[in-house]
């Protein structure tokens, strides 16, 4: 009787032996999965659930975990605000000038008309839009310029920042969409998303004086048609002029 509690005792702990041995090569194959696993996919997943935001180079933790993004998106500063929009202005007053029309509309005015169209015509509700954002990026080798982008839409999985353009095109603005694309491009490195550019172009219309004449369209096009190719910028062409006529 004796032998067979010594047999089973035996027994047992052998059992108990094993399991804590395999419990213990559990445990360390899941330390290995979380050292070695990229909490880069968590997040992503946690900032389009909405459980989440973009940070500007600051420490998230998830579960427990620490990590950092090399860029961001983020409001601009009211004060760089009030100095994009005064020079969108200006630009606009300098072209209805030149068209000789009067006007009592502003540029904001005419974008959000031109915005209300691309959101109508994609199915996408205003909650998804934020305004004046800019790209942060840590890891810039070449400047500090943050440009404004007008808006930033975040649905889902889709995330792009739309600009309009509603006067004609020179070269200060073509160095600024460059740099605009370039920070995009940059932020995509950084964060392995796919981030682009949307941009509204109304064709010119003489009785507003708003818009961009059909040659510029097309220089716009053959200039960037590198981003164009590799998805980094759409250019939506608004050739209904009531959408802008009726700010």
């Amino acid at each position: 009787m004796k032998s067979k509690d010594k047999k089973g005792s035996f027994y047992s702990v052998f059992y108990l032996i094993a399991l804590l041995g395999i419990f213990s090569v559990i445990v360390l194959r899941i330390l290995n999965i979380i050292q070695n696993f990229d909490m880069e996919y968590v997040y992503l997943i946690l900032i389009f659930s909405g459980l989440a935001v973009i940070p500007q180079f600051k420490k998230v933790s998830v579960n427990g975990f620490e990590f950092e993004t090399t860029a961001g998106i983020e409001k601009a500063e009211d004060r760089e605000i009030k100095n994009n929009d005064k020079k969108d202005e200006e630009e606009l007053k300098n072209q209805l000038k030149k068209s000789k029309v009067k006007t009592e509309r502003t540029s904001n005015q005419v974008k959000e008309c031109l915005l209300s169209y691309y959101c109508s015509q994609n199915n996408v509700s205003p909650e998804h839009i934020e305004r004046n954002r800019r790209i942060v990026t840590a890891n810039d080798p070449i400047n500090r310029d943050y440009p404004i982008f007008s808006w930033y839409l975040r649905k889902e999985f889709q995330e792009s920042l739309i600009e309009a353009k509603i006067t004609e095109i020179n070269t200060a603005y073509y160095n600024k969409l460059y740099t605009m694309l370039s920070k995009i491009n940059l932020y995509n490195q950084s964060t392995s998303r796919k981030l682009y550019l949307i941009m509204l172009v109304p064709e010119y219309d003489a009785d507003t004086g708003i818009g961009v004449s059909l040659s510029g369209i097309e220089n716009l096009k053959d200039v960037f048609s590198p981003a164009l190719d590799s998805k980094l910028l759409k250019i939506i062409e608004i050739k209904d002029k009531s959408v802008y006529n009726n700010t």
